[in-house]
């Protein structure tokens, strides 16, 4: 008789620990009851651009001339006080795919550097940056069809996205006038590196929309 309930205790011992197995379901938890249903959408999102299509080579022109200058003539100009160096770059596209979207075409200039001096014994140490501060830069942007496109706030103009990503196209000219009231010998023999000159293209927050984190400070 003993023996006989201690089998059916073994047995019953034995079904209940597998059912404590399939509860735990074999992730150490319960598998409590849970259910899942669709949402009632079965709609798609899509990210948009932001972005410069393609971007032609400029050409250079020299107080007023008609006449493009090869790359090779501009790195052996030498300029002086009162020169106009004319820079523009026609067809430049720009995507701005995004229904509620708003961005700034603008111009970096300051990364734009002195690059020393000719090297001659009569030019001054600072004539690289001396030249550099000489140099005013003011910007122009046309639109598809040749009409001038106001620009603000710092020289940038204000680009309204779409919802395709067909792209936008301006034309952009960029004068930098040596100074004509540069005088003694100041500038004389110093070097700019245009290569840092950049076109950027900065989205504005609109109403309603989650502000970026702001920028680390610098160390």
């Amino acid at each position: 008789m003993a023996g006989n309930l201690m089998n059916r205790l073994f047995k019953g011992a034995i079904a209940g620990a597998a059912g404590v197995a399939l509860l735990l379901g074999g992730a150490g938890t319960f598998a409590l009851w849970n259910d899942d249903t669709d949402a009632g959408t079965d709609a798609q999102i899509e990210a948009g651009h932001l972005m410069f299509g393609t971007v032609p080579a400029g050409q250079w022109y020299l107080n007023g001339s008609t006449s493009a200058l090869t790359d090779e003539q501009v790195e052996a100009l030498a300029l002086v006080p009162g020169d106009i160096l004319l820079y523009k770059v026609n067809g430049v596209q720009i995507i701005a795919h995004g229904t509620d979207l708003k961005a700034q075409l603008g111009f970096d200039w300051d990364n734009v550097t002195d690059a020393g001096t000719d090297g001659s014994d009569v030019t001054d140490a600072t004539a690289g940056s001396e030249f550099l501060d000489t140099l005013d830069v003011a910007y122009a942007v046309t639109d598809a069809q040749g009409d001038p496109v106001a620009l603000t706030d710092g020289d940038t103009m204000t680009i309204t996205g779409g919802d395709t990503i067909d792209a936008q196209t301006v034309n952009i000219a960029v004068t930098i006038t040596f100074d004509p009231n540069t005088d003694a010998h100041v500038a004389m023999g110093g070097k700019v590196d245009l290569s840092g000159f950049d076109l950027t293209l900065k989205q504005v927050q609109m109403p309603g929309q989650a502000p970026a984190s702001p920028e680390p400070a610098a160390t």
